[in-house]
């Protein structure tokens, strides 16, 4: 088991390699991005649910896919698939991109909304497997 000074390593690095290209995670190359998409939402999750991750309006608005793709690239398969049904449930395409549209709904959200995003939240929360899963993604690279 690694010490606390040793498991922020690759986060802290993916961080680095974030400010060295300007901010922007789309540019980062794997296992950075993986690192730092991840990290990012699980961090707004851990905060305040997905309600408070949907509330956010990230700069140039990526797809919430590119989320999904780094949570699956972590074998976080069920965060993945929760994050997918979750934009799902959203009455409007493209929900990354309509920031006001997201917060009215998430004003008065759908039952189903409601309660898929609470299961997930759980599970986010009750998941004591991710931080060792960045780190492994990090150090696999």
């Amino acid at each position: 088991m690694q010490d606390q000074s040793q498991s922020n390593d690759a986060v802290a690095a993916a961080y680095e390699h974030l400010a060295s290209i300007g901010g922007d995670p789309l540019k980062l190359t794997e296992p950075f991005r993986t690192i730092v998409l991840a990290d990012t939402a699980l961090g707004l999750v851990g905060n305040g649910g997905f309600e408070y991750f949907f509330e956010s309006d990230f700069p140039a608005h990526p797809d919430y896919s590119v989320f999904a793709s780094a949570f699956q690239n972590l074998g976080l398969t069920y965060l993945a698939d929760g994050l997918r049904r979750l934009v799902g449930l959203f009455p409007f395409q493209a929900p990354h991109q309509e920031l006001d549209l997201r917060l009215a709904f998430l004003a008065s959200p759908s039952p189903d909304f409601s309660a898929a995003a609470s299961e997930l939240n759980e599970q986010v929360w009750q998941d004591s497997t991710i931080e060792e899963r960045l780190q492994a993604y990090g150090a696999a690279a």
